[in-house]
């Protein structure tokens, strides 16, 4: 029998998991920047987690199944509710606010598509406990670092944001069911015109509102709205321009205040890149602390799209530093202390392990494995108590003593 990956699940082979190590590496070093430490959660959540949650549409996407205990379980198609699951137990324990990241593995049993897979490992930050819209800004600016540190610059970018407060009572007035008005307006640009218009009147007290609710989702007057215009106005003093944007809702219910969504300028990625807000009542309906919350994610998948269309590169080269060749008059104790020495000193190193191979065909070996530098130790230099370092880059050799190896 052949197998192949199952559709939506992808393979990474070395190279590929390079590239996702590079950007993994870049969330890290940014999030440690900006003074936030990572956590990690369990992959399965009881499901009555996210059905209370995270709202209808998200649900009509997990992978839940009941496990042998008779619970019915989800693997996480989000973080959000874990994070709040966690602090509701032990928020009381530590200084707020809190700022937390997290780069979990995710599921979801949608459609696959450019920039989302079924599985997807996806960038969290949150912060938690801070009242000032500050919090907001500090998210957003963590995001834009990340997406200089690929190449890009702030201009390749826009920054849309809306209040969903602001939403929810404007849309009153048109419609008793707000929440499903809102899941709708979130599909705007990702399904027909006709359609979106169709099930927006489908939702409203009479059919002459819809006028009033697309123009109301297409105006980007900020200044009509205090709480988003001084959002905007604070984020200028830290290089931000932000977009007020109505039909930015996002699709999750615990959402309370802002939402945002960062864009490719060109819309060369159909999706949004990061997307997050304010929660301000998840925890406590958790049963833990009355603390309000502002988070934002992104995939990896998503970045990697936006890096191809963009032709930027991102290094999947991998090298080594050593590679030990070997020699039969040799004793292998003396390769083994080499190598072990050099990996205290945090290096690379390959050793030869094929004990058929001659000297070409190491040295041919450790060309294709893309390695820096050749130990050669044989029965000469042995006698000698000294190394050959053969730099393959520079194409430069050194003699060392065996003592100097921990100095080098």
């Amino acid at each position: 029998m052949v197998f192949k990956n199952l559709k939506g699940f992808k393979d990474y082979y070395p190279e590929e998991f390079k590239k996702k190590e590079y950007i993994l590496n870049i969330f890290n070093e940014v999030s440690i920047s900006f003074g936030y430490i990572q956590y990690d959660g369990p992959i399965i959540e009881e499901a009555s987690l996210y059905e209370a949650k995270s709202g209808e549409s998200l649900l009509e996407e997990v992978y839940s199944f009941t496990d042998r205990g008779d619970r019915r379980v989800i693997l996480r198609p989000e973080m959000t509710p874990t994070l709040a699951r966690m602090l509701a137990e032990k928020s009381s324990q530590y200084k707020k606010p809190i700022r937390w990241f997290s780069v979990p593995d995710l599921f979801r049993n949608e459609k696959p598509q450019k920039a989302r897979s079924r599985q997807f490992t996806q960038y969290n930050a949150d912060i938690i406990g801070a009242n000032s819209n500050l919090s907001e800004i500090e998210i957003l600016n963590i995001s834009i670092n990340i997406l200089e540190r690929l190449g890009f610059s702030r201009d390749d970018f826009d920054i849309l944001i809306n209040n969903r407060d602001v939403a929810f009572k404007f849309l009153s007035n048109f419609t008793e069911d707000v929440n499903n008005l809102l899941r709708v307006i979130d599909k705007k640009g990702k399904i027909k015109e006709e359609d979106f218009n169709r099930s927006v009147e489908a939702l409203l007290k009479d059919k002459k509102f819809l006028k009033d609710v697309l123009v109301y989702i297409n105006d980007s007057d900020s200044n009509k709205f205090e709480e988003i215009k001084d959002i905007t106005d604070k984020a200028r003093d830290f290089g931000l321009s932000l977009k007020y944007d109505p039909s930015i809702v996002r699709g999750l219910d615990y959402y309370t205040s802002t939402v945002f969504e960062i864009w490719d300028k060109k819309r060369l990625i159909k999706r949004s890149l990061f997307g997050g807000g304010r929660y301000s009542d998840l925890i406590s309906s958790l049963g833990g602390e009355d603390i309000v919350a502002v988070g934002i994610a992104c995939s990896i998948e998503g970045l990697t799209s936006l890096i191809k269309e963009y032709n930027k590169e991102i290094p999947s080269l991998i090298e080594y530093d050593y590679f030990i060749l070997t020699f039969g008059n040799v004793e292998l104790s003396h390769y083994s202390n080499i190598a072990n020495t050099l990996r205290s000193k945090g290096y690379s190193v390959l050793m030869n392990i094929s004990e058929d191979w001659n000297i070409s065909k190491q040295i041919e070996f450790a060309l294709k494995m893309n390695v820096k530098n050749l130990v050669i130790l044989g029965e000469k230099e042995l006698e000698n108590k000294s190394l050959i370092i053969k730099n393959l880059k520079l194409k430069k050799e050194s003699i060392i003593n065996i003592k100097d190896l921990e100095n080098i």
